[in-house]
Protein backbone atom coordinates (compact mmCIF):
# COMPACT_ATOMS: atom_id res chain seq x y z
CA UNK A 1 0.00 0.00 0.00
CA UNK A 2 1.35 3.36 -0.98
CA UNK A 3 -0.10 6.46 0.57
CA UNK A 4 0.01 9.54 -1.57
CA UNK A 5 1.71 12.27 0.41
CA UNK A 6 1.31 15.59 -1.32
CA UNK A 7 0.52 19.11 -0.26
CA UNK A 8 -0.28 22.29 -2.09
CA UNK A 9 0.38 25.85 -1.03
CA UNK A 10 -0.21 28.82 -3.29
CA UNK A 11 1.01 27.90 -6.75
CA UNK A 12 3.40 25.17 -5.58
CA UNK A 13 2.84 21.49 -5.01
CA UNK A 14 4.95 19.12 -2.92
CA UNK A 15 4.90 15.56 -4.23
CA UNK A 16 6.14 12.33 -2.69
CA UNK A 17 8.84 11.08 -5.09
CA UNK A 18 7.42 7.57 -5.09
CA UNK A 19 3.68 8.25 -5.01
CA UNK A 20 1.48 7.67 -8.03
CA UNK A 21 0.18 11.01 -9.24
CA UNK A 22 -3.52 11.53 -10.05
CA UNK A 23 -4.65 11.20 -13.69
CA UNK A 24 -4.90 14.95 -14.28
CA UNK A 25 -2.64 16.66 -16.83
CA UNK A 26 -0.08 18.81 -15.07
CA UNK A 27 -0.44 21.54 -17.76
CA UNK A 28 -4.04 21.49 -19.02
CA UNK A 29 -5.96 19.91 -16.15
CA UNK A 30 -7.57 17.35 -18.49
CA UNK A 31 -8.22 13.82 -17.23
CA UNK A 32 -5.59 11.52 -18.68
CA UNK A 33 -3.95 8.11 -18.51
CA UNK A 34 -0.77 9.19 -20.35
CA UNK A 35 2.45 9.64 -18.39
CA UNK A 36 5.88 10.99 -19.30
CA UNK A 37 9.09 10.38 -17.35
CA UNK A 38 10.70 13.67 -16.38
CA UNK A 39 14.08 14.23 -14.83
CA UNK A 40 14.01 17.29 -12.60
CA UNK A 41 17.17 18.79 -11.16
CA UNK A 42 17.76 21.52 -8.65
CA UNK A 43 20.68 23.93 -8.21
CA UNK A 44 22.90 25.35 -10.87
CA UNK A 45 26.47 24.45 -11.67
CA UNK A 46 28.84 26.87 -9.90
CA UNK A 47 30.96 29.19 -12.02
CA UNK A 48 34.61 29.58 -11.09
CA UNK A 49 36.48 32.54 -12.65
CA UNK A 50 39.93 31.82 -14.04
CA UNK A 51 39.27 28.21 -14.96
CA UNK A 52 39.70 27.04 -18.56
CA UNK A 53 36.57 26.23 -20.58
CA UNK A 54 37.57 22.55 -20.69
CA UNK A 55 38.16 22.49 -16.94
CA UNK A 56 34.85 24.24 -16.33
CA UNK A 57 33.02 21.72 -18.51
CA UNK A 58 34.59 18.77 -16.68
CA UNK A 59 34.03 20.35 -13.26
CA UNK A 60 30.45 21.24 -14.15
CA UNK A 61 29.72 17.72 -15.40
CA UNK A 62 31.19 16.15 -12.26
CA UNK A 63 29.26 18.60 -10.07
CA UNK A 64 26.02 17.79 -11.93
CA UNK A 65 26.52 14.03 -11.69
CA UNK A 66 27.59 14.04 -8.05
CA UNK A 67 26.12 17.05 -6.26
CA UNK A 68 22.94 18.21 -7.98
CA UNK A 69 19.80 16.70 -6.46
CA UNK A 70 17.75 14.97 -9.15
CA UNK A 71 14.34 13.32 -9.18
CA UNK A 72 12.66 11.20 -11.85
CA UNK A 73 8.88 11.59 -11.77
CA UNK A 74 6.20 10.00 -13.92
CA UNK A 75 4.14 13.11 -14.76
CA UNK A 76 0.56 12.88 -16.09
CA UNK A 77 0.02 14.72 -19.39
CA UNK A 78 -2.89 15.11 -21.79
CA UNK A 79 -3.15 13.12 -25.02
CA UNK A 80 -2.30 16.24 -27.06
CA UNK A 81 0.88 16.96 -25.12
CA UNK A 82 1.85 13.29 -25.22
CA UNK A 83 1.48 13.24 -29.05
CA UNK A 84 3.36 16.52 -29.45
CA UNK A 85 6.19 15.14 -27.35
CA UNK A 86 6.42 12.00 -29.50
CA UNK A 87 6.52 14.08 -32.69
CA UNK A 88 9.20 16.30 -31.15
CA UNK A 89 11.29 13.24 -30.29
CA UNK A 90 11.09 12.25 -33.99
CA UNK A 91 12.41 15.69 -34.98
CA UNK A 92 15.27 15.28 -32.50
CA UNK A 93 16.04 11.99 -34.25
CA UNK A 94 16.05 13.80 -37.60
CA UNK A 95 18.49 16.37 -36.19
CA UNK A 96 20.83 13.64 -34.92
CA UNK A 97 20.72 11.73 -38.22
CA UNK A 98 21.29 15.00 -40.14
CA UNK A 99 24.29 15.81 -37.94
CA UNK A 100 25.85 12.40 -38.53
CA UNK A 101 25.08 12.47 -42.27
CA UNK A 102 26.49 16.00 -42.61
CA UNK A 103 29.75 15.07 -40.89
CA UNK A 104 30.17 11.87 -42.92
CA UNK A 105 29.33 13.70 -46.18
CA UNK A 106 31.79 16.48 -45.40
CA UNK A 107 34.59 14.03 -44.64
CA UNK A 108 33.94 11.77 -47.64
CA UNK A 109 33.32 14.73 -49.96
CA UNK A 110 36.57 16.37 -48.96
CA UNK A 111 38.47 13.10 -49.48
CA UNK A 112 36.86 12.68 -52.91
CA UNK A 113 37.76 16.24 -53.90
CA UNK A 114 41.33 15.82 -52.58
CA UNK A 115 41.75 12.68 -54.71
CA UNK A 116 40.85 14.59 -57.91
CA UNK A 117 43.60 15.91 -60.19
CA UNK A 118 44.38 19.60 -59.88
CA UNK A 119 42.28 21.91 -61.97
CA UNK A 120 39.45 24.44 -61.96
CA UNK A 121 36.78 21.79 -61.34
CA UNK A 122 38.51 20.69 -58.12
CA UNK A 123 38.66 24.28 -56.88
CA UNK A 124 34.99 24.92 -57.75
CA UNK A 125 33.86 21.77 -55.96
CA UNK A 126 35.94 22.68 -52.96
CA UNK A 127 34.57 26.24 -52.94
CA UNK A 128 30.91 25.33 -53.55
CA UNK A 129 30.14 21.71 -52.63
CA UNK A 130 31.63 21.58 -49.14
CA UNK A 131 30.00 24.84 -47.91
CA UNK A 132 26.68 23.83 -49.53
CA UNK A 133 26.71 20.47 -47.72
CA UNK A 134 27.68 22.16 -44.45
CA UNK A 135 25.03 24.89 -44.66
CA UNK A 136 22.36 22.46 -45.86
CA UNK A 137 23.09 19.90 -43.15
CA UNK A 138 23.32 22.42 -40.36
CA UNK A 139 20.17 24.11 -41.68
CA UNK A 140 18.28 20.83 -41.38
CA UNK A 141 19.67 20.37 -37.87
CA UNK A 142 18.65 23.90 -36.83
CA UNK A 143 15.15 23.62 -38.29
CA UNK A 144 14.58 20.19 -36.72
CA UNK A 145 15.80 21.40 -33.34
CA UNK A 146 13.62 24.52 -33.55
CA UNK A 147 10.53 22.46 -34.44
CA UNK A 148 11.25 19.98 -31.63
CA UNK A 149 11.75 22.79 -29.14
CA UNK A 150 8.46 24.45 -30.10
CA UNK A 151 6.48 21.20 -30.18
CA UNK A 152 7.75 19.60 -27.03
CA UNK A 153 6.26 20.83 -23.81
CA UNK A 154 9.12 21.86 -21.59
CA UNK A 155 8.10 19.65 -18.70
CA UNK A 156 11.28 20.31 -16.83
CA UNK A 157 11.41 24.02 -17.74
CA UNK A 158 7.75 25.08 -17.37
CA UNK A 159 7.57 23.32 -14.04
CA UNK A 160 10.02 25.08 -11.75
CA UNK A 161 11.75 22.97 -9.12
CA UNK A 162 11.67 24.71 -5.77
CA UNK A 163 13.15 21.87 -3.71
CA UNK A 164 14.24 18.24 -4.01
CA UNK A 165 14.74 16.05 -0.95
CA UNK A 166 15.21 12.32 -0.51
CA UNK A 167 11.45 11.89 -0.23
CA UNK A 168 9.74 14.89 -1.86
CA UNK A 169 9.86 17.25 -4.83
CA UNK A 170 8.33 20.72 -4.59
CA UNK A 171 7.29 22.24 -7.93
CA UNK A 172 5.61 25.40 -9.13
CA UNK A 173 4.00 26.03 -12.50
CA UNK A 174 1.45 23.19 -12.47
CA UNK A 175 -2.11 24.05 -13.42
CA UNK A 176 -4.78 24.66 -10.77
CA UNK A 177 -6.71 21.45 -11.57
CA UNK A 178 -3.58 19.33 -11.08
CA UNK A 179 -2.77 21.05 -7.78
CA UNK A 180 -6.34 20.49 -6.58
CA UNK A 181 -6.27 16.83 -7.66
CA UNK A 182 -2.99 16.28 -5.81
CA UNK A 183 -4.39 18.06 -2.75
CA UNK A 184 -7.59 15.97 -2.80
CA UNK A 185 -5.53 12.80 -3.21
CA UNK A 186 -4.07 13.16 0.27
CA UNK A 187 -4.36 9.99 2.32
CA UNK A 188 -5.66 8.01 -0.66
CA UNK A 189 -4.40 4.43 -0.58
CA UNK A 190 -3.04 2.76 -3.70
Amino acid sequence: LMTSEATTSGDSVTIDRYAELPGVCVFTGETTTKRIRCLFHWKTTPFHPGISPEGMAIKGLLFYMKEVPKAMLLMPVSETIYRRRNIAVCFIGVAVVAAIATCVTLILGQQWIDAMPKGPQKQQLNDLLIPAVAFGGFGIIAISAWIANNLMPGLTTKLKVLEITDSHVRLSGACEAFRQAVGSDLNTEY
